[in-house]
């Protein structure tokens, strides 16, 4: 999927201090702390950012590090997904990087967040404001007790085959999106990947579709 030549230097976010700066580089100056994506690897003493965010002093290094692309991912799925405030969304795999910073994210909107997630961190979900359901069989009927208003959108970070459930739970295949699992074609399902540009539905499979009246 990235093809490599070695030697290679491996890693992608980094967060560090400006060492120095090119000639038309605006708004940055050596010193600032910045954090962002490497295309160049990010495992090294020196890098190079094309695009550096400042870093807010209160966020740690680590933090700031681990943060580029698992926080775009969410902001982009959620953008693409267009979702306003006092609308349902369902999360797979909630606990994840990606998962976490999305149900925070929503909620910070006015977005009501199910989330699914295995039992140990089912507390960690609630703590950042959705309502907690567990993952595995029966999950459909947990999610429709936990929203009985029913469920406006699907984002999936986890891959584990919930695609034709979700796609049933919101009535059809637009408003469902993942970003792990590669059978989108059979569903109907948006995949958004790398590129931030709005992804595109794969054609329909002809699979019959039900759609409730409150979703549309």
């Amino acid at each position: 999927m990235f093809p490599a030549e070695f030697p290679i230097v491996p890693g992608l976010d980094a967060a560090g201090v400006i060492d120095a700066t090119g000639e038309a580089v605006t708004g940055f100056a050596v010193g600032d702390e910045v954090f962002g994506v490497t295309p160049g690897g990010s495992y090294a003493q020196y890098v190079l950012m094309p695009a550096p965010v400042a870093k807010p002093a209160a966020l740690p290094w680590e933090v700031a590090a681990a943060l580029p692309t698992v926080g775009e991912t969410a902001f982009r799925a959620l953008k693409h997904l267009n979702l306003t405030s006092g609308q349902t969304l369902l999360i797979h795999g909630a606990a994840g990087s990606v998962g976490a910073i999305a149900v925070q994210l929503a909620t910070a909107r006015g977005v009501t967040v199910v989330a699914t997630a295995g039992a140990d961190d089912l507390e960690r979900e609630i703590a950042l404001g959705a309502t907690a359901v567990a993952y595995g069989p029966g999950w459909p009927a947990r999610v429709r007790a936990a929203a009985p208003q029913g469920v406006h959108a699907v984002f999936d970070t986890s891959g584990a085959d919930v695609l034709p459930d979700s796609v049933d739970l919101v009535g059809g295949p637009d408003r469902v999106i993942t970003i792990t699992d590669m059978n989108v074609a059979q569903h109907g399902v948006r995949l958004t990947g790398i590129n931030p540009a709005p992804p595109r539905s794969p054609p329909r499979t002809g699979r019959p579709r039900r759609r409730r009246q409150a979703d549309r």
